[in-house]
């Protein structure tokens, strides 16, 4: 299961994080479920974790340290969405904008809405495998390759409706997903 958080937000990411994963915590108590590692006392003692660390891994993805929860964080604009779960998962959110116009020719979009659809799934994708946007830097090309790795990935990159105005995406393996409007 993955659990999205979001809305507006101000202030630092990191403690934005902290609280998210307390929130998760509570949510995944009252959830039953088989496939669920997480149980009452794992849960307590992640929650009781107020300053729970939050490292930078060698391709550059944030995670807790000693915390078996996966974590996205994104914003944009004043705007905030963070997906935890018990696997990986990549989130993003882009305020729907004028394009860049060199990324809008590679996405071969028809429109900006359809430019930031597709953006936000290829972005969501990149921070799941932790990889980063570097394949952006290929040109088209090389973003038709990431396309056709996602494709048999079996991961899901879905759109989500976050907010007017703002495109989001989350990639994850094929489970359900969870929304909460804080």
């Amino acid at each position: 299961m993955v659990v999205i958080f979001f809305g507006e937000y101000k202030g630092g990411s990191d403690n934005l994080v902290r609280q998210c994963l307390k929130k998760y915590c509570g949510l995944m108590r009252g959830v039953k479920r088989r496939d669920c590692s997480l149980n009452s006392a794992r849960l307590a003692a992640i929650e009781a974790l107020s300053d729970a660390d939050i490292v930078i891994s060698r391709s550059g993805k944030p995670r807790f340290e000693n915390v078996p929860v996966e974590f996205s964080l994104t914003h944009s604009r004043g705007v905030y969405a963070a997906a935890f779960s018990e696997r990986a998962v990549g989130l993003d959110i882009e305020c729907e904008r004028r394009p860049p116009s060199r990324a809008f020719a590679q996405l071969e979009a028809k429109n900006k809405c359809d430019f930031f659809l597709r953006w936000t799934r290829l972005e969501a994708f990149a921070k799941y495998t932790g990889e980063g946007l570097g394949f952006f830097l290929g040109g088209k090309e090389q973003i038709a390759r990431r396309v056709k790795i996602l494709e048999k990935t079996g991961v899901d990159a879905k759109n989500l409706p976050i907010m007017p105005a703002f495109a989001a995406a989350v990639a994850c393996e094929p489970q359900e997903i969870i929304m909460v409007k804080n």
